[in-house]
């Protein structure tokens, strides 16, 4: 049964007195108000059918319920009043992860609880009677259950900022930012972070779920925008997403500064669904250009955006609550955090590749497949300095190609071409594998051989040459 104040508080005698006629039957098992209704009256009857009472615990609503008061009437008479919230410090603080816990011993019969709930957030009152026992178990479930989640976060975290530290990608930094807002946020809405570590500051309670929605959001569109590179081939669109953050966060703030509790739970809420879709958005859009790793992004954002639209629909009432649904944000962050931990490092494999390729073609002639002159004189030094070190010669042949002009003009540069290509094949494989073969180029064609290991001088020289000849390629040294 469920009554909802309309024409100012109501006390618990007031409202004893419309049982009957003011009460209606709620129309979903676990009742859903939305965000800063009025205050809400819940009306059970719990039956004991022993001779003996019986300890039970009555788990009730969310962990950020501003105030959740508890009443328990027999025979005609208030036999307890428990007061619950985060509202004040001396109230009694939700059990992480659960809710509230009323507990009260029920006497023979009938006993009516009465629950008044007060928030400027969304109010859902999901109710669930335990046993001792049962409670126990829930509790110590829910603990392990988010122990995983944090686990995984923080090794993701941790992970990435290694990552960060070692190869200074913004993406790993960004992305780290991105993970700890969202453990910070899933701290803050599900209790542990009241119960753990702000637990004598009802006001920072009453702000920071909704503060670090939209900073979780925002740090969201920056990991994206630098990710997928906005900056480059959307910048419009870039600085479209960075007004949208700046905007939101000095509404925020203005909000908190005004006490405006309800303005800020609508425009934390509104800003994820904004997140969630935009998230998808910028996916689709990246899959679109071909942007690199964009389908592990498109695939990522699709994960979040599911778990965060259904969990915000049912605390804003929209779905029917279920815990699936409620923890649904938590399975799609998880699941959208491990793709794109995939992602960033696909991203990063992908630039190293690239680098590496730069790098190849900088030492590398694209036509033979030899060393350039550079990486010659590069990787020649340290050949020159291992000879020095360790008192042995150190031969160098240098030598091109015979009448190689007339080839070009006879049969076309691409003849000329392939005659260089075949050339160097046949070089790499006279040599051994510790000597460095390379293309000199200039306005001839010339190849080095640089041999550490033996005489320098026209004899062995020559014995190079010669065999070069005899396999085909006729030169002079």
């Amino acid at each position: 049964m469920i009554l909802q104040e309309t024409a100012g508080p109501l006390d618990i005698n007031a409202v004893r007195a419309q049982v009957g006629n003011g009460f209606q039957v709620g129309q979903s098992p676990v009742p859903t108000f939305g965000i800063g209704p009025k205050p809400v009256w819940i009306r059970l009857v719990v039956e004991n059918p022993d001779a003996q009472p019986v300890s039970r615990l009555l788990l009730a609503g969310t962990t950020w319920i501003d105030r959740l008061d508890f009443y328990a009437a027999h025979a005609g008479q208030i036999v307890s009043h428990q007061v619950a919230g985060d509202q004040a410090s001396d109230y009694l603080r939700p059990r992480a992860g659960m809710g509230y816990l009323f507990e009260h011993e029920f006497p023979p019969g009938s006993t009516e609880i009465y629950l008044r709930a007060v928030t400027a957030d969304p109010l859902l009152l999901p109710l669930r009677l335990l046993g001792v026992d049962d409670a126990a178990a829930m509790e110590r479930a829910t603990s392990y259950s988010y122990g995983l989640v944090y686990g995984f976060v923080l090794a993701l975290l941790a992970y990435n900022l290694m990552l960060y530290l070692g190869l200074a990608q913004p993406s790993h930094r960004d992305y780290s930012i991105y993970l700890l807002f969202f453990g910070l946020m899933n701290l803050a809405y599900t209790g542990h972070g009241y119960t753990w570590l702000w637990s004598d500051s009802p006001v920072l309670q009453n702000y920071i779920i909704l503060a670090l929605m939209v900073l979780f959001a925002c740090s969201g569109f920056r990991f994206a925008s630098g990710f997928l590179g906005l900056h480059q081939y959307a910048p419009a669109l870039a600085r479209t997403l960075q007004f949208f953050c700046r905007a939101v966060i000095c509404l925020m703030t203005v909000f908190i500064a005004l006490r405006w509790q309800r303005e800020a739970a609508f425009l934390a809420f509104s800003t994820a669904l904004v997140f969630a879709i935009a998230m998808v958005a910028l996916g689709w859009d990246a899959v679109r250009r071909q942007r690199p790793a964009g389908k592990y992004f498109l695939a990522a954002a699709c994960s979040g955006m599911a778990g965060t639209a259904l969990t915000t629909m049912t605390v804003w009432g929209w779905l029917p609550f279920s815990m699936f649904s409620y923890r649904a944000v938590e399975i799609g962050i998880l699941i959208e955090a491990t793709l794109l931990a995939l992602a960033v490092a696909y991203l990063v494999r992908q630039h190293e590749n690239a680098r590496h390729s730069a790098e190849q073609l900088a030492r590398v002639d694209p036509l033979t497949g030899l060393l350039n002159r550079r990486a010659l004189l590069e990787q020649g030094e340290q050949l020159k300095v291992a000879a020095l070190r360790h008192g042995r010669p150190l031969s160098l042949v240098l030598f091109d190609l015979d009448h190689f002009k007339f080839i070009n003009d006879l049969y076309g540069h691409a003849v000329g071409d392939e005659v260089l290509r075949e050339s160097a094949v046949l070089l790499r494989n006279l040599c051994r594998r510790e000597d460095l073969a390379a293309r000199w180029g200039g306005r001839g064609v010339y190849f080095v051989v640089a041999r550490c290991g033996h005489p320098v001088g026209r004899q062995y020289g020559g014995t190079i040459a010669a065999r070069a000849g005899r396999a085909g390629v006729m030169g002079r040294h």
